[in-house]
Formats: C-alpha cells, sequence, structure tokens
C-alpha cells in the first residue's frame, strides 16, 4: 500500500514539473543585426551585428542575454516592455519618450505589418532590427 502512495505521489509530482516547465527550447547561436538610436538627441548608440549561443527563441530572450545593450525588460500590459537600453530609460510610461523597434525583415514584424511585443517576435539568424527611443 505504501508503495502505491509514493507511486502516485511520483506520478502527480511528474505531472506537476511537465505542465509547470517553460517551453521546450533547444540551444542554438543566433546573429543579428541591431540598430539603436537615442531620436532625442539625435545619437546613434549602437549599430552592428549581435550573436549569441543559448535557448533563444524570441526578440525577448536574445536581449535577455546579450551583454552589449544592457536591456531592461519588464511586465507590461501588453506583455515584456523594453524599459531601458544602454542606460537610457522611460522615465515617465505616461508622457515618454519610449523605446519602440522595428524590423524590415522578420517573419513576426512583416506578417503583421509591425511587431508585437518583443516576446511574441521568433528570432531568426539574420534579422534586422531597429530600436528608437522616440518622444
Amino acid at each position: 500500500m505504501r508503495f502505491v502512495k509514493v507511486f502516485l505521489a511520483m506520478c502527480v509530482l511528474s505531472m506537476v514539473v511537465a505542465c509547470g516547465s517553460k517551453r521546450d527550447i533547444e540551444q542554438r547561436e543566433v546573429s543579428v543585426y541591431i540598430v539603436v538610436e537615442d531620436t532625442t538627441t539625435s545619437s546613434v548608440l549602437f549599430e552592428g551585428e549581435i550573436s549569441a549561443v543559448g535557448e533563444i527563441e524570441t526578440l525577448e530572450d536574445l536581449l535577455a542575454i546579450v551583454p552589449e545593450l544592457e536591456v531592461v525588460m519588464s511586465k507590461g500590459a501588453y506583455g515584456v516592455q523594453i524599459d531601458s537600453i544602454l542606460g537610457v530609460k522611460t522615465e515617465n510610461w505616461s508622457k515618454g519618450p519610449w523605446w519602440v523597434f522595428s524590423s524590415d525583415n522578420n517573419t513576426s514584424c512583416v506578417e503583421m505589418g509591425m511587431c508585437p511585443a518583443i516576446s511574441e517576435v521568433v528570432i531568426e539568424n539574420n534579422n534586422r532590427f531597429k530600436f528608437e527611443f522616440i518622444q
């Protein structure tokens, strides 16, 4: 009887862990071209290719692991939002300025006619993204 209870407890625990785990993503290398521009000061803060290896499926996954851009993100009403890039930060979410981004070759962005939240943008090698701090 004790064996049955232990077995059932292990089954339940296995189901909880399996159901609660994040998506199953394989390690891969991704290279993208990124431009970061602060339009409030008319300055380009970064322009170049960024490569990373990890469990990268979305733009959020990539931005979370690349140290070059010093990206700070948080959960917002419409998904994950960019709070700051390279120390340039949105101070007032009601008045701006804010970080926005676009891509002329990412499938998720092109198909929608605009980019969805960074947690929804499926990343592909050789994508190009432009991040702009705009008023």
